[in-house]
């Protein structure tokens, strides 16, 4: 009897050891497959310290709207007391900074709410799109606030184009779609120089042109007092960022890369539909490997919360 129970209590056991080394190896082996997909990772295409080069024109386009951007924003501060000033605010002349403040803020309260609009709907459409349409509505509504002659309209043209382009969250969106970990910091980097670089320049540009025939009267076209630059004595450096979002506009055009809708695969990855130099990768937990394997690509993962379901 107590060898029979002898035997029965060593099946036992090894039946427990068996089950004990099978959960090791498990184990070990999950183990050594996340070191490996972790090392797939950090070698970036497969060669250790690999650092993908940044596509020059797609980002010398971005820096070009960030600069457009940050120049309308600067170009108003030489001049805006002055042009509220002689557009007539509707208060009276002790409250010229109280209507000056509202002029300056009013393009920032329409960019709270196209913070909220445009992102999502840049993900539906496409980056480019959105991104192009918003320096197409700068430009028309910075001319329009140039040569607006009362007070109403000018902060009216403010608020539409503060409501029509939401192109600083797209732009970061885009960024993080081109790149990857390796030139991700490098590609934000310009940025801040964008942003700086109009900062510096903008409010020189907006002080020197401004009011031409008072600051310079004896040029050609500030000699005669209905001269357009006379009558709108601000048209000027307004039509100077105009410009410039033209000039942006035309390398976005050609330079931005041409996607369709962003996917959602893997661990919520969001990737273009066109090929670039960052999705030119070996497939990796849903990475796209290039032109053909966008189309039709199966979802393996379900897809990340909505944009708005984030906010409630």
């Amino acid at each position: 009897m107590r060898s029979k129970t002898a035997a029965k209590d060593s099946v036992y056991a090894n039946d427990e050891d068996d089950e004990q080394d099978d959960e090791t190896t498990s184990l070990t082996a999950r183990a050594d497959a996340g070191s490996a997909a972790r090392s797939d990772d950090d070698g970036g295409d497969g060669e250790s310290g690999a650092v993908t080069p940044l596509p020059t024109k797609v980002m010398f386009a971005l820096v070009a709207t960030a600069i457009t951007e940050g120049f309308q924003m600067n170009v108003i501060w030489s001049f805006l007391p002055f042009m509220v000033e002689d557009l007539g605010h509707p208060g009276p002349s002790e409250q010229l900074g109280l209507w000056t403040g509202l002029m300056a803020s009013s393009f920032f309260g329409g960019q709270i709410f196209a913070s909220l609009i445009w992102p999502p709907l840049s993900d539906r459409i496409g980056r480019r799109k959105c991104l192009l349409f918003g320096q197409g509505t700068l430009t028309l509504c910075m001319l329009g606030f140039g040569f607006s002659r009362s007070y109403w309209p000018a902060l009216a043209y403010r608020v539409v184009a503060g409501l029509l382009q939401g192109n600083q969250a797209i732009r970061k969106a885009l960024l993080a779609d081109i790149t990857d970990k390796t030139n991700q910091a490098k590609a934000f980097s310009w940025m801040p120089f964008a942003w700086g670089l109009s900062s510096i320049v903008a409010p020189l540009v907006g002080g020197f042109l401004s009011r031409p025939c008072v600051n310079y009267p004896g040029l050609w076209l500030t000699a005669d007092p209905s001269a357009l630059l006379c009558v709108f004595p601000y048209a000027l450096p307004c039509l100077v960022m105009s410009a410039i979002a033209t000039a942006s506009i035309i390398c976005g055009f050609f330079w931005l890369p041409e996607e369709g809708k962003v996917t959602w695969c893997g661990a919520g990855l969001a990737v273009l539909a066109a090929p670039c130099r960052a999705c030119q990768r070996s497939k990796r937990g849903g990475h796209a490997t290039g032109e053909g394997d966008m189309e039709g690509m199966e979802i393996e993962g379900p897809p990340p919360p909505s944009f708005w379901r984030i906010l409630r």
